[in-house]
């Protein structure tokens, strides 16, 4: 599954099914990843596994997200604009005439419009990887494991005023030439002119054959940076579930080993090639999420979890900044009836950033509605209630045939888009 936008130290999304429902998971989630998002609800189950086929398995899959500036820089790469630019400049260079100037003006205007595209915008992605998923509900108790791993990350491009304004002044002077004008009327910095004894440039001084253009990727200073941390994790989760007055208590527990590598990038574009510098360095260490969950009679189910309890910086370079793996902690109310439940999660406290892109406090909803006893539908709705982040919607289906299981989500903003394929096995 892949999905474009979402934001870096977030709580995180583990399945089709809680990004279908807008990332309500904490109270609703579904108990077949509820080692990735609340294993308090494997404790909440009243049935044998003997006599039940409540366990999953699931084929190895992936989910992720992607901001839309990264997109845009992509496509950018994908297109070869500064390659196109650089190429069209030489045959102008080789045969300085209207026609090839009008090349170099399109492909000018093409990389300019690339780069205003992903101008000074946040970057941010995360993604999740599962090679094995296994859960097992029992009578009040349960067990589930996930082998897989997680990448988190966020930065900013940086793209100055003066490097679009200088290819803007290339797009002029090159279109005065295309339609059969004076080259000295425009900006002569865009030439190969050596300055007059006053140190200016000054078009007039020359004749009226056009020069060699400058090669503009010698004073380009754009740049991105990312950050973020690539975490490879085990995770073994177990719960269980206690009968109160009127209503039942569920704890659980999910400890992990993780090795996690740290990434901290930066992508310079100068002199027709993008320099990049890029440092990884690995560490081991052991965390944990607890999880509670009650259930009461009328169909009201509260939550609590917490991820990623013990709190830890990585060093991602000598003179850089740490990188924080922070504790996580979410809230989550669900209404559960026969056919059909609605569940809200709030995010305790502001995602922490990596770099310096935008982060958001969220609050997500999500509901499902069975339909036929092997459809269910599902959607959901995501918000940030600090207004840094675009809101999310999103839709989804689950069904299943015998022991198949099939669910299919998709998610949309003004800077995101997702799809999601899941498919797996009860035992």
């Amino acid at each position: 599954m892949i999905s474009h936008a979402t934001w870096a130290g977030s709580f995180g999304i583990y399945d089709p099914r809680s990004q279908s429902m807008g990332g309500a998971a904490v109270a609703v989630g579904s108990v077949d990843m509820a080692a990735g998002h609340n294993p308090a609800l494997l404790g909440l189950y009243n049935e044998d596994e003997d006599t039940t086929l409540n366990g999953r398995y699931y084929l190895p899959y992936a989910l992720g997200s992607l901001s839309e500036v990264a997109i845009d820089a992509i496509d950018l790469i994908d297109e070869e604009l500064d390659v196109m630019f650089d190429e069209a400049l030489s045959r102008y260079n080789a045969t300085p005439n209207p026609a090839n100037a009008a090349l170099v003006s399109t492909a000018a205007t093409d990389l300019e419009q690339g780069l205003e595209g992903i101008a000074n915008r946040d970057i941010a992605f995360s993604a999740f990887v599962a090679a094995i998923s296994i859960s097992e509900p029992s009578k009040k108790g349960g067990g589930a494991f996930y082998l897989g791993s997680r990448i988190e990350g966020g930065g900013a491009s940086y793209v100055p005023d003066d490097d679009l304004a200088l290819f803007k002044e290339y797009i002029k002077a090159l279109d005065n030439v295309a339609a059969g004008g004076d080259w000295r009327d425009v900006n002569c910095d865009v030439f190969n002119l050596e300055p007059d004894s006053s140190g200016d440039i000054i078009c007039r001084n020359y004749d009226s054959l056009p020069p060699s253009l400058r090669d503009p990727f010698d004073a380009i200073e754009s740049s991105a940076r990312i950050r973020g941390l690539v975490i490879n994790e085990a995770a073994v989760s177990a719960a269980w579930g206690f009968d109160m007055d009127r209503m039942r208590v569920a704890i659980g527990v999910t400890p992990k080993v993780m090795q996690v590598r740290v990434f901290d990038e930066v992508r310079n574009v100068s002199d027709k090639t993008v320099n990049t510098s890029l440092t990884f360095k690995p560490h081991l260490m052991f965390n944990a999420d607890i999880g509670i969950a009650i259930d009461f009679d009328m169909g009201v189910r509260l939550a609590y979890v917490g991820k990623d309890l013990f709190t830890r910086n990585f060093s991602s370079g000598e003179g850089n900044e740490p990188i924080k793996l922070n504790a996580k902690h979410r809230m989550g109310i669900g209404y559960i009836q026969p056919n059909w439940q609605i569940g809200l999660d709030y995010d305790m406290q502001v995602a922490t950033p990596y770099d310096k892109e935008k982060t958001g406090q969220l609050l997500s909803l999500g509901g499902e509605y069975m339909l036929f006893k092997h459809l269910a539908l599902r959607a959901g709705y995501r918000y940030d209630t600090d207004n840094n982040l675009p809101a999310v919607s999103s839709i989804g289906i689950g069904t299943h045939w015998l022991r198949t299981y099939l669910n299919i989500s998709y998610q949309t903003s003004q800077q995101e888009r997702g799809a999601g394929l899941q498919l797996g096995f009860a035992f």
